[in-house]
């Protein structure tokens, strides 16, 4: 319909910022590396492609098994099941990276991927505030422990 097909450049608009809020290196050689949280929604879907044709970054999308040949598809390097047990120990090889942009916005996930995936000087992007901990109480923790906190867009 045209309503839906109206909303497509507002998700590829909030897409284009997140990414670009993470500092990536637009450059050819440069290999950044992103984790998408709901690489399968509307905003998470144009992200992959973004992150993958455009900063040319290694993309490690998050999604249920539905939606696993989807997020390939679109240009993902690698994918995650989130529905699966032991979602901590199957991301243990993830490390380093530049930047986790989170579509979904869960406590859950800010303490795998954020504390455990980012590099020193990776971004935490969340488009939904996280759920459990205010944002201010989520900084001094990280704050204390030495990193970065999540940056979560205004208005989302």
């Amino acid at each position: 319909t045209h309503e839906q097909a109206a909303a497509v450049p507002s998700a590829g608009l909030t897409a284009w910022t997140a990414l670009s809020l993470g500092d990536l290196v637009e450059r050819e050689g440069a290999v950044n590396k992103v984790v998408i949280i709901g690489a399968s929604g509307g905003v998470g879907s144009l992200a992959v492609q973004i992150a993958k044709r455009h900063f040319g970054a290694y993309v490690v999308g998050v999604c249920g098994p539905k939606h696993r040949d989807l997020v390939l598809s679109l240009g993902a390097d690698e994918v995650v099941d989130y529905t699966k047990k032991n979602l901590r120990k199957r991301c243990v090889h993830l490390r380093n990276f530049d930047l986790v942009l989170d579509c979904v916005g869960l406590d859950d996930y800010w303490e795998i991927f954020g504390r455990e995936v980012l590099g020193s000087s990776g971004r935490y992007i969340a488009l939904n505030a996280l759920q459990e901990k205010s944002e201010e109480q989520v900084e001094n923790e990280t704050r204390a422990e030495g990193g970065g906190g999540p940056t979560t867009l205004p208005g989302w």
